[in-house]
C-alpha cells in the first residue's frame, strides 16, 4: 500500500491491514504444519513484514514492527509448546523482529531505493543479506534461548528453524515488492502476470500436496 511520508505514523487502516495479513499468513502456515511440533516448514510473516518495511519511510518502521511483534507473540502464545513460558515466547518473538530488522538495515544499505531483484547483483545481495545471514543468526539465538529456558536439545531443530525463516523471506518479500505496484511486476503485461500467478499456484499445490519429496525450494525461483 502507499505510504504518506509526511505522517509521523502510518494510518490506522494500514496497521490493521498488516495485522490482518500477518494473522492470515500465520494461520494458513499453522494449518499446513501437520508434521512438526513447534517449528513450521515455512514462516512467511517475517518476509511479509520485511517487504512492508522496505517500502515504508523510516519514521513508520517502529509502528509496523510493533504490530508485527504483537501478532507474532499472539501466535506464539496460542501455538506454545510444552515448557514454553511467556518470557520465552516474548524472547522468541523478539528474535523474529531482530531477524527482520537486520535484513532491513542491510538491504537499505546495499540496494537502491527501488530494487530490481531480476538483476543478478541485487538478487545475490538480497539472498546473502536477507535470506541467508539474518535467519541464520536469528535461528541460532532462538535455539540458544529454547535450550536455556526449556529444552536442552533445541539445537537439533536449528536447520528446520533456519530453513523456515529463510524460505519465508525468499518467497514473501519479493512477492510483496512485486505486488506493491512500484516494482518490476508493473512492467509486465496482464497475460504475463496471470501466467506467473498461475504457475505459482500450480507449483504450490504440487509442493504442499505431497509429502514424499522436499520441494519447498522450487517455489522461490518463480518469484
Amino acid at each position: 500500500w502507499e505510504t504518506d511520508k509526511s505522517r509521523l505514523m502510518p494510518r490506522l487502516w494500514q496497521l490493521a491491514a498488516l495485522a490482518a495479513l500477518l494473522c492470515f499468513t500465520a494461520g494458513g502456515t499453522l494449518l499446513l504444519n501437520t508434521r512438526t511440533e513447534n517449528i513450521t516448514v515455512l514462516w512467511p510473516c517475517n518476509g511479509l513484514t520485511l517487504g512492508v518495511l522496505l517500502l515504508a519511510p523510516r519514521r513508520h518502521w517502529i509502528s509496523y514492527i510493533s504490530v508485527a511483534f504483537a501478532v507474532d507473540l499472539a501466535v506464539n502464545i496460542v501455538n506454545a509448546g510444552a515448557g514454553f513460558t511467556l518470557t520465552l515466547e516474548i524472547l522468541l518473538s523478539l528474535c523474529n523482529m531482530l531477524e527482520v530488522f537486520l535484513a532491513l538495515i542491510a538491504l537499505t544499505r546495499v540496494l537502491p531505493a527501488i530494487p530490481d531483484l531480476t538483476l543478478s547483483d541485487q538478487l545475490l545481495k538480497f539472498f546473502f543479506f536477507a535470506v541467508l545471514l539474518p535467519p541464520a543468526l536469528a535461528a541460532l539465538l532462538a535455539c540458544s534461548l529454547v535450550a536455556l529456558y526449556s529444552h536442552p536439545s533445541a539445537f537439533a531443530g536449528y536447520g528446520s528453524w533456519f530453513a523456515a525463516d529463510a524460505l519465508g523471506i525468499a518467497i514473501m518479500t519479493p512477492l510483496y515488492l512485486a505486488l506493491s505496484g512500484r516494482y518490476p511486476l508493473r512492467k509486465r503485461t496482464p497475460r504475463e502476470i496471470f501466467g506467473l500467478f498461475l504457475m505459482i499456484v500450480l507449483l504450490t499445490v504440487i509442493v504442499f500436496g505431497q509429502d514424499k519429496y522436499p520441494l519447498l525450494f522450487a517455489i522461490a525461483p518463480l518469484l
